[in-house]
């Protein structure tokens, strides 16, 4: 039996199928219903993600985030934090987040969905002891949010009555449910960016609409044939008859025209057109809708080389991927932990650290820099390197271990005491 088969049957609902049936998972992210575009392309979220620039920014936005541990952590009293492995919420959020799905595939869905949609939902499925089991992912095409009677309700669509055509629904309260959003304007539900992208999206699918027909004709324009007379009846059909079998099956192919007739080729050329340039200008305005690096969709930047390569990744983590990590971040720390968890220091986290590492050069400068002024043991470097402890190596090096020459205030090597030194002597008397 499906997750969602057993949310329907613990909320006394009728069984409708499991998790895998089409009529409850769909795979659309957006719905049947789209954006009609200026250019005339209908734009859903199925026919956006067919344009390779929303495919690749999704997947981008989507793996980076599926990609981080997503850790439950208990802050130090004397400041710090440690793995709070132990909460009963640390094994959903990292490793299974329910029977179905590993945590990878929950944050990879979960994500997909803000991308193209704008929010995400996830049932909350509770145990008697009032402690969260699973987390259960919700198709936000199929939610409608509203405020009724100054209370946030979730009205979900799980099936549709083949009789009347009449949707079914459950309406959630706001404590079942987990709802991560984007940029909101009513504070209710996030902004979708296809949504906000569509005109965008648009003028992308019928670029490459334009380029699959140009080619569908093996990229021959259209034309007129000009004749200095007027062709009539068994002529004119012969010569059109003629033309058509031409252009559907022999093209490339020499042409003869007969009695003075010419060719002139009419409409504008991929060039003339700046076909290329246009949908190069299409990836780049797509990209700023998700805020990726051109970089990262494969197209090169004229202000990116290889030596910025590493700096252009580091502002995507910073300016992109962390924005989106706080969403669900304080997300979860308002709807996953109870008063009581948030009472005693319990928080939910990314672990960004292997994102902002620097090259080896500049991270073991800086590991350098740490380890001399005591701010870095062994062991905290190894673990950074994801490198598995030693023994001593918890141990921080001493300001004064660090500076050579360093022993007095004046900054002087003390001199070695001697024999004389011992029995009183002076320097004078040495010397």
């Amino acid at each position: 039996m499906g997750v969602f088969s057993r949310l329907l049957r613990l909320l006394n609902y009728e069984k409708r199928g499991s998790v895998s049936d089409p009529n409850i998972w769909v795979n659309t992210l957006l719905g049947s219903n789209g954006y009609t575009t200026a250019s005339g392309a209908n734009v859903t979220a199925d026919s956006a993600l067919k344009t390779s620039t929303v495919f690749l920014c999704v997947k981008i936005l989507s793996e980076s985030i599926a990609s981080l541990p997503l850790m439950v952590y208990r802050k130090r009293k004397s400041g710090g934090k440690d793995i709070a492995d132990g909460h009963s919420l640390f094994p959903i959020l990292h490793d299974s987040p329910n029977d179905e799905q590993n945590a990878f595939e929950f944050r990879e869905f979960g994500q997909a969905s803000l991308a193209l949609r704008g929010n995400k939902y996830s049932y909350k499925l509770y145990d008697t002891s009032g402690n969260i089991v699973e987390l259960i992912p919700l198709m936000p095409s199929r939610m409608d949010v509203k405020r009724e009677k100054g209370q946030i309700v979730y009205r979900y669509t799980y099936d549709t009555d083949q009789s009347t055509k009449i949707p079914k629904t459950i309406d959630f309260p706001r404590e079942w449910i987990w709802h991560v959003k984007n940029l909101t304007t009513d504070g209710i539900t996030g902004l979708s960016p296809i949504s906000c992208a569509r005109e965008s999206v648009g003028i992308t699918m019928k670029a490459e609409e334009f380029g699959a027909q140009y080619f569908s004709n093996a990229a021959v324009v259209s034309g007129l044939l000009k004749h200095h007379g007027q062709l009539k009846g068994d002529a004119y059909n012969r010569l059109k008859s003629s033309m058509n079998d031409f252009a559907s099956s022999k093209r490339h192919q020499t042409m003869v025209l007969e009695e003075g007739m010419e060719w002139q080729a009419i409409g504008l050329s991929n060039k003339d057109s700046q076909f290329l340039e246009a949908r190069a200008f299409q990836v780049a305005d797509i990209a700023r809708f998700f805020n990726i690096p051109l970089i990262l969709l494969h197209q090169a930047d004229k202000a990116s080389t290889y030596a910025s390569a590493e700096q252009f990744s580091l502002n995507f983590v910073k300016y992109c991927l962390l924005p989106w990590c706080r969403r669900w971040e304080h997300s979860g720390n308002n709807s996953l932990l109870t008063e009581w968890d948030r009472k005693k220091g319990y928080f939910v986290e990314f672990n960004v650290d292997g994102l902002l590492r620097g090259d080896i050069n500049t991270r073991y400068t800086s590991y350098a820099t740490g380890r001399q002024w005591g701010w870095l043991s062994a062991n905290d470097i190894r673990s950074l390197e994801n490198m598995n402890p030693i023994e001593g190596g918890d141990e921080y090096i001493t300001m004064p271990q660090n500076i050579a020459g360093k022993e007095n205030p004046e900054g002087e090597p003390k001199k070695k005491p001697d024999k004389g030194d011992d029995e009183g002597g002076t320097d004078d008397e040495e010397s």
